[in-house]
């Protein structure tokens, strides 16, 4: 099926958006028709993106402290999802976020271990 995109006329000052279209010259027509606001702009977004679901585990962040503390957190951010599905590290301030998909925190914990022992074999943490 081929993407379809929609055009959104935007102004920061109203919420929701002013109007939605499925052509970009009918948005334009639109912000050309009532000029009444020059603020308006026109973003392109995909009708019904494709995203990866996994109903049986959820995106958790674990986070291994310089100072040797463990943090076990829900990943809720659109970043920490894509990092989650990736089983991937990222290094802040000499602390080890490590996120991983999991069904509960015993599952996500072995997880990051794993995770943890990459980011010490690549030479990149402790």
């Amino acid at each position: 099926m081929a993407h379809q995109k929609i055009y959104i006329v935007d102004d920061s000052s109203e919420a929701p958006p002013r109007a939605v279209f499925d052509s970009k010259e009918k948005a334009l027509q639109y912000t050309n028709r009532f000029k009444t606001n020059r603020k308006y702009v026109i973003f392109e977004q995909e009708l019904n993106p494709y995203f990866e679901a996994d109903p049986e585990r959820m995106p958790i962040k674990i986070i291994f402290g310089a100072e040797g503390d463990i943090c076990i957190d829900r990943g809720n951010r659109e970043q920490d999802i894509e990092l989650a599905m990736a089983n991937d590290y990222i290094l802040d301030s000499g602390d080890l976020y490590c996120y991983t998909l999991a069904k509960d925190e015993s599952e996500a914990l072995i997880n990051a271990m794993k995770i943890r022992d990459r980011a010490i074999e690549e030479g990149d943490w402790q």
